[in-house]
């Protein structure tokens, strides 16, 4: 797939350049007076009749890493898929509630504008195109974002040098690779789109620990140099604490609670 010129988004500002300076240069670009995610006593209904989520609220700062812990089947998809506005494809809605992404109500936009904007979810199950190359899956990252195609090259780069494993393999068919590295080319397809913030599902499921513990070492060296906020929802509570900078507990499909909390992990 060939790196051709960007499309322009009318009305969206564009987020500084992935290693265009410190993460904190890139906070401070971006404003850090409100955080980047507030989600307001939510409630989630499926098929207009089955409530899955009630009653959700928390709060992700700029620059920082949120884990959303909870067991399967407590909501912590639903929650994530709430904030990037796709429940729609799976019948579902927000029918109470706000979501503010960046100072604006997510559900004002569609979820190809809020990546636009800079909202952008990694799904459960990494969802690569298993037909392209490594190199084309990063490059469908790019589609959205404005710029030229000397930036996308160097922002293709730059997730390589993240990834290193993942220009080695650049050339492979995605659906061929092994699964550490089909999540690393899913969240390197991710910051492709210049992101403001990752919503990140679920990226230790059927992973080996080792593999486990160098993709949560990459999202920590990303939010520390890159100045991109994580929203981590996970089941691993132990990795996920040890890269957040602060949690709230997924305790049932109907109740979250809010943070933070006196109790939640920091970080200096």
């Amino acid at each position: 797939m060939p790196v051709g010129s960007d499309r322009n988004v009318e009305g969206a500002a564009q987020p500084p350049p992935l290693g265009a300076g410190a993460a904190a240069d890139r906070i401070a670009a971006t404003g850090a007076a409100a955080p980047i995610l507030s989600v307001n006593n939510i409630e989630v209904v499926y098929d207009h009749v089955i409530l899955v989520l009630k009653g959700v609220s928390l709060t992700v700062p700029k620059g920082k890493i949120v884990a959303l812990l909870g067991a399967n089947g407590a909501g912590k998809s639903t929650t994530l898929k709430a904030i990037s506005n796709l429940l729609s494809a799976e019948r579902g809605e927000v029918t109470k509630g706000s979501i503010i992404f960046d100072g604006e109500e997510v559900h004002a936009r569609s979820p190809n504008e809020l990546v636009r904007r800079g909202c952008i979810q990694v799904m459960e199950g990494r969802h690569c195109f298993a037909h392209l190359s490594v190199e084309e899956n990063l490059l469908t990252g790019a589609f959205t974002r404005g710029g030229a195609g000397a930036a996308i090259r160097r922002d293709l780069d730059l997730v390589y040098s993240y990834f290193p494993r993942l220009k080695e393999r650049r050339s492979a068919t995605a659906g061929y690779i092994s699964g550490g590295e089909q999540q690393m080319c899913a969240i390197g397809r991710a910051l492709m789109s210049r992101p403001k913030m990752i919503l990140l599902d679920e990226p230790s499921m059927g992973l080996a620990p080792q593999l486990v513990e160098e993709i949560f070492k990459i999202v920590g060296d990303l939010n520390a140099k890159e100045g991109v906020s994580f929203l981590l929802a996970e089941q691993n509570t132990r990795m996920a604490l040890k890269r957040a900078t602060a949690m709230c507990w997924k305790a049932a499909a109907w109740c979250s609670t809010a943070m933070p909390r006196p109790w939640a992990r920091t970080r200096t």
